[in-house]
């Protein structure tokens, strides 16, 4: 079975060349390109907001700015952005922060950062008992100590199941 997977590098770009068909991310930490896999959903839900950049670009015609990068040969070229503003240009870390802010808002979940999510996404992975070098390469961490450390590590999982089965038995 293929896994899908997804280019991390800098750049939040649509595939091309040899990586066509991996996904394009944008890697905050390091700089340095790595493959994650992507649930089956995930890759669909990227499908259809490509679809709708693409109509989005039609309609903005020469309006839009988009971003340029220098490619391989040292000309710039479109960025071809996964997530941009209207009118094609980045996002800036305000407005990755208010759109993060509008869907916690419209599920009811009161104020999250990406960090914060980031913890949870790790802390459940830990809780379910995925291997901590699998974490660790998830999290893009040089190290199984830092995400030990920073997640796992506070969150033992034999501790909180030894609360529990206090709580069930005292009753």
């Amino acid at each position: 079975m293929r896994r899908n997977l997804v280019k991390v590098r800098t750049g939040e770009r649509w595939p091309s060349g040899r990586h066509a068909k991996a996904w394009a991310w944008h890697d905050l930490k390091g700089h340095k390109p790595r493959y994650l896999p992507l649930a089956a959903p995930t890759v669909a839900a990227l499908k259809a907001h490509r679809a709708r950049t693409a109509a989005e670009r039609l309609q903005v015609g020469p309006g839009w700015v988009g971003a340029r990068i220098l490619n391989g040969q040292g000309h710039l070229v479109d960025a071809d952005l996964v997530f941009h503003r209207p009118d094609g240009s980045p996002l800036s870390p305000n407005d990755r922060t208010a759109a993060l802010d509008a869907v916690c808002e419209k599920a009811g979940a009161g104020r999250w950062t990406a960090q914060d999510l980031r913890y949870v996404a790790v802390t459940l992975l830990a809780d379910a008992g995925v291997p901590l070098a699998t974490i660790q390469q998830l999290a893009g961490h040089a190290d199984e100590r830092t995400t030990d450390r920073h997640y796992t590590g506070r969150l033992d999982r034999s501790l909180r199941e030894a609360v529990d089965l206090l709580a069930e038995l005292l009753g």
